[in-house]
């Protein structure tokens, strides 16, 4: 298994440990197991907090963990295949028309009308 930094303890919030994100083009998976260098397992990510480009989570301890035990600072890691793009979150551009899409000339203007019916009623668009 390859773990890779994934954030660095803040403060202990309520029993949790909060963490912010080291790893700006990733985000973690929902309940992925958190650990320390030596791969030891302390808690699983709970919450993502926070804008895209300053991400927080924070981390559920394990039974017999103690989130106020670390020091700001302290490095947490995760496995390399639990976490997504950043793109995957990220607002798509929009594409005018598709593969069912066709342009018609408009008769009162020299502009195009766009007809498309991937939805399942089809859509004008100037």
């Amino acid at each position: 298994m390859q773990c890779l930094e994934m954030g660095t303890f803040v403060h202990a919030v309520e029993g949790e440990m909060l963490c912010t994100s080291v790893n700006s083009d990733k985000v973690p998976w929902f309940n992925a197991p958190i650990y320390l260098q030596n791969k030891s397992v302390i808690g699983k990510v709970d919450e993502i907090l926070g804008p895209i480009n300053e991400m927080f989570f924070s981390v559920k301890m394990n039974e017999g963990m103690v989130a106020g035990s670390f020091k700001t600072g302290d490095k947490v890691y995760i496995a390399g295949d639990k976490l997504f793009p950043i793109d995957r979150f990220l607002p798509k551009p929009k594409v005018a028309g598709g593969e069912n899409s066709f342009l018609l000339p408009s008769s009162t203007t020299d502009r195009f009308i766009g007809i498309t019916s991937m939805a399942s009623t089809p859509q004008l668009f100037w």
